[in-house]
């Protein structure tokens, strides 16, 4: 890693003990990951009903598609004004205020719809109220997490969370059309129950989340900590600044923004590709079904991968199944092989997601990682709504074989630009991660 890659302190025997213990044996983080599932629950369920009342409203698939879009709008713009609150008050209560915000957001929702106040008009208002809550508060419970658990059980922590939202995105969407069909207004309530039952869970966490407060393990004084806040910059533009001072930063979220993107390129175009070829809907979603439980197996690989290999090598491992299936999936337009092939490519993507996500995280400064991680989304919502619109024009103009070629190029990119960064393969041993300092903003 270059000099400016990482900043440690010597190993003790004491953090690498606590590095290897499991997350779960913490209390604080027992009740986070309570109030972060039924947040998961209550966003995936609620965005999926609020795509289906859009054509219930409207009748129209333009106005359901112009209402999802100013959503997505001022969800984004909201984003980075969320990042700002974030990192300016304390975390815990910003849990609850969002929460009961989107609660809220939700019963109004219910009530429009239970007294035919529901109009096209009115469905758009709804549209920028659920974008401004999600964006100003939907990253709070994400920048808590490593106020609650050390450096070493990030690791595990985050892979915890990415096998329940494999196992959200199986299961949402279809509970959330079943809800629907018993009343449009069913599955918001369903909604709003989870969003009172994260408020209801926040004030059982008892850690520190003032933004000042350092991660879990900061030991220093309340005066020194008071200090260190008073002269620290909370403008949005410092986010920007400390991504140019640290290009290793800038690097990992890079490798992100470009994994996701090729990621969901080659997978929309080979779903379309098979709903132009008229395969029955029940297959095609068959093909999310086998990703989905490529990334449940592959979550059981996350513990010996971390505890064997570097940080780095895990990235590189992790992803290296994807181009392999993308090539299969180039050769072929049967369902059932693309269906195998999704799954072998989403095999070790939780082990790498882990080690990148608890990575990035402990390398930022805690009273910047709000704003830090607005820019990152933002650079992620954007490519990703590009990922949809390019991989049609692929599809359209060069055909199935072609366009796959290209996803496929690029998911091999990703893997080489992993090798050859040093930024990457010197991410460390998990044992190692409680010793990494933030790189701090000069």
């Amino acid at each position: 890693m270059p000099k400016e890659g990482i900043a440690m302190k010597s190993s003790k025997s004491n953090e690498s003990a606590r590095s290897q213990s499991s997350p779960w044996s913490n209390r604080n983080y027992r009740v986070w990951f309570a109030a972060d599932t039924s947040l998961l629950i209550g966003v995936t369920i609620g965005a999926f009903a609020f795509s289906l009342l859009g054509y219930t409203v409207s009748h129209d698939v333009a106005i359901a598609g112009f209402a999802a879009t100013a959503y997505s709008l001022v969800r984004g713009g909201a984003t980075l004004i969320g990042g700002m609150i974030i990192d300016r008050f304390d975390r815990r209560k910003l849990m609850i205020v969002g929460g009961l915000a989107s609660f809220v957001v939700l019963a109004g929702m219910i009530g429009a719809w239970t007294t035919g106040l529901m109009t096209v008009p009115v469905l758009f208002v709804f549209a920028a109220l659920r974008g401004l809550t999600s964006g100003l508060f939907s990253g709070v419970t994400d920048t808590v997490l490593p106020q609650i658990v050390s450096g070493g059980q990030l690791t595990q922590a985050y892979a915890a969370n990415e096998t329940r939202d494999a196992v959200a995105n199986m299961l949402s969407s279809p509970l959330s059309g079943w809800l629907y069909a018993f009343g449009p207004d069913i599955p918001f309530m369903v909604s709003a129950v989870m969003y009172a039952v994260m408020v209801a869970c926040a004030p059982f966490i008892k850690a520190d989340l003032r933004p000042e407060a350092g991660r879990a393990d900061d030991d220093r004084t309340e005066e020194e900590k008071a200090q260190a806040a008073s002269h620290a910059d909370k403008s949005l533009t410092a986010a920007l600044r400390w991504y140019i001072q640290w290009p290793a930063a800038t690097v990992l979220m890079l490798l992100v923004v470009l994994v996701n993107f090729s990621l969901n390129l080659g997978s929309t175009v080979a779903l379309l590709h098979q709903q132009a070829i008229s395969t029955p809907a029940w297959t095609i979603g068959m093909i999310s079904t086998f990703n989905g439980m490529g990334m449940l197996i592959g979550s059981l690989f996350t513990e010996p991968l971390t505890k064997r290999f570097r940080g780095g090598r895990v990235v590189q491992i992790g992803l290296a199944p994807a181009p392999v299936a993308f090539v299969g999936m180039t050769l072929t337009d049967n369902p059932w092989i693309i269906a195998v092939c999704c799954g072998v490519g989403s095999l070790l993507l939780i082990p790498c997601n882990a080690v990148l996500g608890a990575y990035t995280e402990l390398i930022m400064p805690n009273d910047m990682r709000g704003r830090i991680n607005a820019v990152s989304d933002l650079f992620a919502m954007v490519f990703g709504s590009l990922a949809a619109a390019v991989s049609g024009v692929l599809l359209k103009g060069l055909g199935y074989t072609l366009a796959m070629g290209i996803a496929t190029a690029l998911v091999a990119l990703t893997l080489a630009m992993t090798i050859c960064s040093k930024a990457i393969s010197g991410i460390p041993f998990r044992g190692e991660f409680d010793a990494i300092r933030p790189f701090p903003l000069r």
